[in-house]
């Protein structure tokens, strides 16, 4: 009986060796496939990171040229505006010239004397009046005029580089 026993320890044992090396032989199996499965995914993300960094210097380069060109727009628009606000600095300064004219020569026109065909309708004022009397339009009134001017010209070019910007980056993600 001992030797019986003995035989059915030896079995008990060689199942369990068996048995533990089945197991041992499917996790092996288990660890190599996930081991396939990480490597895998890592040469995948590796592809993928490549894939995206060349998509990105693709559109940073595009974005830079886009920049360049709003850049380049901006300039001349800004050159265009201040050669306007140029020709209208003179303008002002014209017409502040004139206006200094008229006020000099309507302080130094001596009165007209009573007569009444001088204020009926439709005589002539006698004396020279100058071409323009201005009432109270005065120097005051011009520079006011020339900075509203000023204001509206930038406030132009301000929306024609809103414009140019946002149609150049209307199709940008």
């Amino acid at each position: 009986m001992l030797a019986l026993l003995e035989k059915v320890k030896a079995h008990i044992w060689m199942g369990l060796a068996i048995l533990v090396s089945g197991v041992l032989i499917v996790q092996s199996v288990r660890l190599h496939n996930a081991q396939q499965e990480v490597a895998a995914v890592h040469s995948y993300m590796a592809s993928e990171q490549a894939k995206a960094a060349v998509v990105m210097a693709e559109l940073e380069a595009k974005a830079r040229a886009t920049e360049q060109s709003l850049q380049t727009a901006a300039a001349e628009i800004r050159e265009q505006t201040n050669a306007t606000i140029r020709t209208l600095s003179f303008q002002r300064n014209d017409l502040a010239k004139r206006v200094r004219l008229a006020e000099a020569r309507a302080h130094h026109i001596s009165p007209l004397p009573g007569s009444d065909s001088a204020t009926s309708p439709g005589a002539a004022p006698l004396g020279d009046y100058g071409s323009e009397l201005l009432g109270s339009f005065g120097e005051e009134d011009v520079d006011e005029a020339y900075r509203a001017d000023t204001i509206r010209l930038h406030l132009a070019a301000c929306y024609r580089s809103y414009s140019e910007a946002r149609e150049a980056l209307k199709g940008q993600p």
